[in-house]
């Protein structure tokens, strides 16, 4: 996928939100907004962003396949994914991977009213993530 003007000009603004596609011209449904969490580095991070990353696509359209989204409610929906894509990153298919995983996972607890209040609780006593736990 080639660097296009449009790319360049997202790249100039670290921003780049777009509809999740699964293919050219045939958006997610429902409808999903793709927001990088990481500014832009260049053109190799942006076509890494931009390409891989409709494994969200992908895995919307699985998730209505499934029935975890209710097709009778898709014109009501809009979804937002928002990925974060380490600028290092090299490997297409991992991350195309990863955000199949994440996506299913997300939208897998979406469906099951998950998590539970009292697990998002329970967390906040002693939050962290990967790049950060507080002393």
């Amino acid at each position: 996928m080639p660097f296009s003007s449009r790319g360049k000009e997202a790249l100039d603004h670290r921003d780049a939100p777009f509809v999740a596609i699964a293919q050219p011209g045939v958006p997610a449904v429902p409808p999903t907004m793709f927001v990088n969490k990481a500014a832009l580095t260049g053109p190799a991070h942006g076509n890494m962003t931009w390409g891989p990353v409709q494994g969200v696509a992908q895995c919307v359209g699985e998730a209505l396949e499934r029935a975890l989204i209710d097709s009778g409610d898709v014109d009501n929906l809009v979804l937002t994914a928002t990925v974060w894509v380490n600028s290092n990153a090299d490997d297409e298919a991992e991350v195309f991977c990863n955000n199949q995983v994440a996506t299913l996972e997300a939208l897998r607890k979406g469906a099951h009213g998950l998590p539970a209040a009292s697990e998002c609780v329970s967390a906040a006593r002693s939050p962290f993530n990967p790049l950060f736990r507080p002393a």
